[in-house]
């Protein structure tokens, strides 16, 4: 299939809007956006595509194929899918597929939205509130896992685009964002963080070292 520019600037116009619903909609969501240009409908942007190891350029499942040609098939009338499923773990997935119409009213691409229902409800709760509560030191132990969940599902969302970085730096990288949010001046932080990214409590004190090093050589030099 050939676009017209006008086309390519209504996928990108989707593609800017995904990290706005990531960040509005919180953790346990993955976005997934795909153009009808290349012949196999392949992803050209991923939201938080670790919960299902999808990476950009991924081909298009053949159920996700399916759904989209049964929607494509109706004449008028609603131009989503809204269906439940479960992926190879067992876990239950809501998801919903959203044609995208371009020039002439064809579709051009389409939008998956999944749900993972297996996402802790207190992680959802605690998505949903202001930062400054969640940061309070007069917070309760559930409330401070929340705050940890939340930070460290931010942040992930924050590098979801960064498809270079290794599984090491990233946690790397998550640290620093969390160091610089101050996560790690909240009491047992670096236990849940540990356990949240699958890696020791060494590790995670190891790249605190690093930053902290990093930050008062920086702080010298300006000096």
């Amino acid at each position: 299939m050939t676009m017209t520019k006008t086309d390519q600037l209504i996928l990108e116009s989707y593609s800017n809007m995904l990290d706005g619903l990531a960040s509005f909609l919180g953790p346990g969501y993955e976005f997934i956006l795909h153009s009808m240009e290349n012949e196999r409908k392949a992803a050209i942007r991923i939201i938080n595509g670790y919960y299902s190891n999808r990476e950009h350029d991924v081909e298009v499942p053949v159920e996700t194929l399916e759904k989209l040609m049964e929607i494509e098939s109706r004449n008028g009338g609603q131009k989503f899918e809204t269906f439940f499923s479960r992926n190879s773990h067992g876990a239950l997935i809501k998801s919903s597929i959203i044609s995208i119409a371009g020039t002439r009213n064809k579709t051009i691409g389409f939008l998956e939205i999944n749900f993972y229902m297996d996402t802790p409800y207190s992680a959802i709760l605690g998505s949903l509130n202001p930062k400054e509560a969640l940061y309070s030191k007069d917070n309760t132990t559930t409330d401070i896992d929340n705050m940890v969940y939340y930070s460290v599902e931010s942040a992930r969302t924050q590098l979801a685009a960064k498809t270079t970085i290794t599984s090491t730096n990233k946690n790397k990288e998550i640290i620093g964002i969390l160091y610089d949010k101050g996560v790690f001046n909240v009491k047992d932080a670096v236990l849940k963080v540990a356990e949240m990214l699958g890696i020791s409590k060494n590790t995670v004190y190891m790249h605190l070292r690093n930053i902290e090093g990093s930050s008062k050589s920086k702080k010298i030099k300006t000096e």
